[in-house]
């Protein structure tokens, strides 16, 4: 009996806890929330009841924020000035340290040539003899022009001073002062003024650009410089303008095997003449070989310098080729600088000798005065 009231106990019991999870009221459904999510697959979440809606407005900010963002660095990138990136080049002072051993001799090179304050005809201080008759020729016509940097270079010192200012011109962020000697021993100085426009640098080549004024005498000339690097090749270029149309350009190449100076006297995009300067030195004496081309002669001259009798003297082989006819002239100079004692003015007094003859001409020198400010122990 007791059994029989223990397992209907156990009944009761079981049916009672089943009992109670069974809900009194029959379940509803929620009409308004079925269509509501009907709705919203089909025009998006906003047709929700607020009741019924994903809280999503971080992912609305968050885009709000990044496209106004985007907005904001596209307009300060538009509105930059194009300048601001030059904050980042090198000064004009890190270019030349940098070149050192190549860009002052290319400023000298151009430099040399320019017209000086005396001599304010342009086309007469630079042009060269075009006429093709040898018999005409003197081995000086082509040369002349270039005796002013043949000297500087001759004298024993084929690096010149240079010296970095603190510039006085607030459009150039450089002030550079080349400085060089002539065969006297008399100082004199060429002055630039330029700022950096670009630079690059991949691997271990480095390229940059400048533009500036050169002035020598008093007379301003625009310059532009720029390097380039192709394969093995180097090269330094300095361009100085008479005017509009007129320019000198040295063109320093150099490669794994050998270095050389080219330059350029162009007019209205013609030609006027085009030179190549080797330069060989040795703990004794320096030597030049220079190559001159007209529009109808090639002239060569190998030059070094001696003293003879404590007088500074340029010893020279030369050949001039008519182009034309291969007509030839050769034959050896020696050029004297000597000092007038009524002036104390300086001039060339150059003996020219030929298989034909031997004969002497006089020419007017380019004298440099001396500054006492820039006074050189070179």
């Amino acid at each position: 009996m007791v059994n029989m009231m223990r397992k209907k106990d156990m009944l009761n019991s079981i049916k009672s806890d089943i009992e109670s999870h069974i809900p009194k009221d029959a379940p509803k459904m929620d009409y308004a929330l079925i269509s509501a999510l009907r709705a919203e697959e089909d025009l998006g979440q906003e047709s929700l009841p607020k009741r019924f809606r994903m809280p999503i407005f971080n992912l609305k900010m968050v885009m709000s924020v990044l496209l106004i963002s985007i907005i904001a660095v596209g307009i300060w990138v538009l509105n930059t000035p194009k300048g601001i990136s030059e904050v980042e080049l090198p000064s004009g002072k890190d270019i030349l340290e940098q070149e050192m051993n190549v860009l002052p001799l290319s400023f000298l090179s151009n430099a040399s040539l320019l017209p000086s304050a005396k001599d304010r005809n342009i086309n007469q201080n630079l042009s060269l003899n075009l006429n093709t008759n040898l018999t005409d020729v003197s081995p000086m016509d082509d040369l002349k022009p270039f005796l002013s940097l043949v000297e500087s270079i001759l004298n024993g010192k084929t690096k010149p001073v240079v010296e970095v200012k603190v510039s006085t011109n607030p459009e150039y962020e450089t002030y550079v002062v080349v400085q060089t000697s002539d065969l006297l021993g008399m100082g004199f100085s060429y002055e630039l003024y330029y700022n950096v426009k670009s630079f690059d640098k991949k691997d271990d080549n480095t390229t940059f650009s400048i533009e500036g004024i050169m002035i020598k005498d008093g007379l301003n000339y625009t310059m532009y410089g720029k390097k380039e690097v192709e394969s093995d090749e180097e090269t330094i270029t300095i361009r100085s303008y008479l005017d509009d149309v007129t320019y000198i350009e040295t063109i320093y190449e150099t490669d794994t095997e050998e270095s050389e100076y080219t330059i350029k006297h162009v007019k209205n995009n013609q030609t006027i003449y085009e030179s190549v300067l080797q330069i060989e030195s040795d703990e004794e004496e320096f030597e030049i070989e220079l190559e001159i081309y007209t529009a109808s002669t090639k002239s060569v001259y190998k030059m070094s310098y001696e003293l003879d009798e404590d007088e500074p003297v340029i010893e020279i082989e030369f050949e001039i080729e008519e182009l034309i006819t291969g007509n030839k002239k050769s034959g050896e100079m020696s050029i004297y600088i000597r000092i007038d004692d009524v002036t104390n003015m300086s001039h060339y007094e150059v003996f020219i000798t030929t298989e034909d003859e031997s004969y002497e001409e006089t020419y007017d020198r380019d004298d440099h005065e001396d500054d006492d400010e820039d006074d050189l122990s070179i």
